[in-house]
């Protein structure tokens, strides 16, 4: 919409519009250390082969899997596990439940994929979604928990996710990793994250075997694949992007909002990694400036530390990134994601810190590392066309808009009284419209497209009504 037209909004009803935006944050002091203190145990403790702690309660459990409910930053999960990716059970003890604690489980090796199964005609069920596009918008919750249905409806059992989310700028050229404009896709995310946490634990009388496969989980979309426990990367795979979250609110304003903003941020990124069975430190090491993480193999499985390397066997994976010494990236690093102030997890990294299974380029690749290739029988174009229905609408749903801005902006309030408030009230009919289909597509149209296009917020376009309709009731024949 050209300035002219903007104007004609705000000239219609004699009124203006302002959106004032002020917060702060302080920076995080102190790490955290997975320490197990004290012989007197409320919860349960399960302690996995990736250096992963995860403090709850054992809601029951098989020879070969345990369910697990545990609960971090406000939120409550309840995620299957393989016994064969833990290596010790700390149950609560018997003086701290009020009943007699079982003997602890012995630590058990690493999970290693089956072979494949023999060929049958009753092999799994794979159910394929691709999830490409800008994420809250082609990657959006109403799509997702279609084929979420579908799959189960087809009796799928196991649901394979490919997520390949478009990272550009309003230029069209790449985000930086440590934008801090990303970081707030986060609850853009959690309007997602509840299909997979909530949806189909409640729905699926047996839960299916969600997989992600990351080819790029950038920005909000890195936190999709951290609730499932089974994670493929591509060759090219990333994960990260997040962005600078002590940088987001700036210096100024309440410390104590600020800090509290920080926390829960950072509190609900942890979270959902807690969920999959993921440490906190590559969360904060996604999302936090200045915080150091090293990391070591030991028996194949990393340890970590919150400090610069101190041997020969240590990697660095995130430094303080000040400026002004050789710890800050470069433009060319920040650009291509190679830098280490935040941390952008490719392939090699993910296997070596075990939040990747395995690298797969192509599907036949990926069922053979999930142990499925023979057995397996797979269902592509179901979720594909779903898929292709959301963005055609949503693609519908912007033209709309942008049509009734138009007809919007052409109406003139002039003539008899009757032309005049048939005017008025086609006014209003555009702005229902609007408001109708944002309704209903809204969740996929970005607040930036809403601005570049000139389209008011709610609130706005509320006002504007009831302004109209003012003037229907004061004008006189």
């Amino acid at each position: 919409m050209t300035q002219n037209r903007m104007s004609r909004w705000l000239s219609v009803v004699g009124m203006g519009v302002a959106l004032v935006v002020g917060v702060g944050l302080l920076p995080m002091g102190g790490g955290t250390a997975y320490a197990l203190q004290g012989e007197q145990r409320t919860e349960d403790v399960l302690i996995f082969a990736n250096g992963t702690v995860l403090t709850g309660k054992i809601v029951s459990e098989s020879a070969t899997t345990i369910r697990f409910q545990s609960s971090k930053a406000g939120i409550t999960a309840t995620t299957d596990f393989a016994k064969s990716e833990i290596l010790e059970i700390k149950r609560a003890t018997a003086e701290a439940s009020g009943a007699a604690a079982p003997a602890p489980e012995p630590a058990r090796a690493p999970k290693v994929a089956p072979a494949p199964a023999a060929p049958s005609g009753d092999g799994p069920k794979v159910y394929f979604v691709k999830l490409k596009g800008v994420f809250g918008e082609a990657i959006s919750q109403t799509p997702i928990k279609e084929a979420v249905e579908d799959a189960q409806r087809q009796g799928a059992d196991v649901i394979v996710f490919r997520l390949e989310n478009e990272w550009s700028d309003e230029l069209g050229l790449e985000r930086l990793p440590d934008d801090t404009a990303n970081f707030d896709e986060i609850f853009r995310a959690e309007d997602i994250t509840p299909i997979f946490v909530d949806h189909i634990p409640s729905t699926w009388d047996k839960r299916p075997r969600v997989v992600f496969w990351v080819d790029q989980a950038m920005g909000g979309a890195c936190l999709l694949p951290l609730i499932s426990p089974e994670i493929y990367f591509s060759r090219r795979g990333r994960m990260g992007g997040l962005g600078n979250l002590q940088f987001l609110f700036g210096s100024t304003g309440d410390a104590t909002v600020r800090q509290k903003q920080y926390s829960l941020r950072l509190g609900h990124a942890e979270g959902w990694a807690q969920v999959g069975g993921y440490p906190a430190e590559i969360v904060r090491a996604m999302v936090v400036f200045d915080y150091v993480l090293s990391y070591k193999l030991v028996g194949g499985r990393p340890v970590y530390f919150t400090r610069m390397p101190e041997g020969p066997d240590e990697i660095l994976l995130t430094d303080d990134g000040k400026d002004q010494t050789p710890r800050a990236d470069s433009v060319v690093e920040r650009v291509r994601g190679e830098g280490n102030d935040v941390l952008t997890l490719n392939e090699r990294v993910a296997r070596d810190l075990q939040v990747s299974r395995g690298t797969a380029d192509s599907l036949d690749d990926l069922l053979l590392l999930m142990g499925l290739q023979r057995s397996a029988r797979v269902i592509e174009d179901r979720a594909e066309r779903i898929m292709q229905r959301w963005n055609s609408n949503l693609e519908g749903a912007k033209k709309a808009i942008r049509t009734a801005l138009e007809e919007f902006a052409q109406i003139q309030v002039q003539g008899t009284y009757d032309e005049r408030q048939r005017a008025r009230a086609n006014q209003i009919r555009r702005l229902d419209e609007i408001d109708s289909i944002l309704k209903r597509f809204g969740e996929g149209i970005s607040a930036r497209w809403l601005f570049e296009n000139g389209v008011p917020d709610e609130a706005t376009r509320r006002t504007i009504k009831e302004q109209i309709k003012i003037q229907m009731m004061a004008d006189r024949r």
